[in-house]
């Protein structure tokens, strides 16, 4: 994860703004800012959140590529419509489901950036990922789906969703278990991760959810 950057301060309250005062969301009450501005300002240091990615042309002038359109996180098992304020199927907090087609595109990456991370760290605690090439081709060989930007360990979780059962020898996958979980069958650890992917999600929103909204007397003003 890349530093933090003080001029990227302004863009990162910005994009708070345009995520948390979108329509839908700002009805629902107070937010969980502060953790969620963090996430902007990393995704910022590396581009990550910005509609338009510069590079150099033959000419030397940078040329602006646009980044790939965000895909929905849903996996078509969602709880929030029984009652559940996170949902047990992609982790999006109810709002952010309900809404997921009026945020725009960087407002998607937010949100998208937040569960990339939370998932990633879930993964570590019992994965390691010792060769990303080799998992990059058994994906592409498997026809497995996964999204190329996110953190090689999300990558795995996806293998491990489409056949954790038949994986025999993790490095010929390119990755390890940790010496902890290596009596721990596939399947289980797979089970375990989404649980704990599910916990971290749900403490984030119980936490942060009623904090007051930081840019209120901004606004007032």
């Amino acid at each position: 994860m890349g530093a933090i950057h003080p001029e990227n301060d302004v863009l990162s309250a910005r994009l708070l703004r345009e995520y948390y005062w979108s329509p839908g969301v700002a009805s629902t009450g107070s937010q969980p800012v502060v953790a969620t501005q963090i996430w902007i300002r990393r995704c910022i240091s590396q581009q990550e959140s910005l509609s338009l990615r510069p590079s150099p042309d033959v000419s030397g002038k940078p040329k602006m590529h646009r980044l790939p359109r965000v895909k929905t996180p849903c996996i078509g098992v969602c709880s929030t419509g029984i009652g559940d304020s996170v949902c047990r199927g992609c982790k999006r907090f109810a709002h952010e489901v309900i809404h997921w087609n009026a945020y725009s595109e960087d407002q998607k990456r937010i949100v998208d950036a937040r569960l990339a991370q939370f998932l990633a760290q879930c993964v570590q605690n019992r994965l390691r990922v010792i060769d990303s090439g080799l998992l990059a081709w058994q994906l592409q060989t498997q026809q497995i789906r996964h999204n190329p930007d996110h953190d090689p360990h999300c990558w795995l979780f996806a293998l491990l969703k489409a056949g954790a059962g038949q994986i025999t020898d993790p490095g010929a996958f390119g990755f390890e278990v940790d010496l902890k979980y290596r009596q721990t069958s596939l399947l289980e650890i797979r089970e375990q991760i989404d649980q704990e992917y599910f916990a971290l999600s749900s403490a984030h929103y119980e936490r942060y959810h009623l904090l007051p909204d930081l840019f209120t007397e901004e606004r007032a003003s």
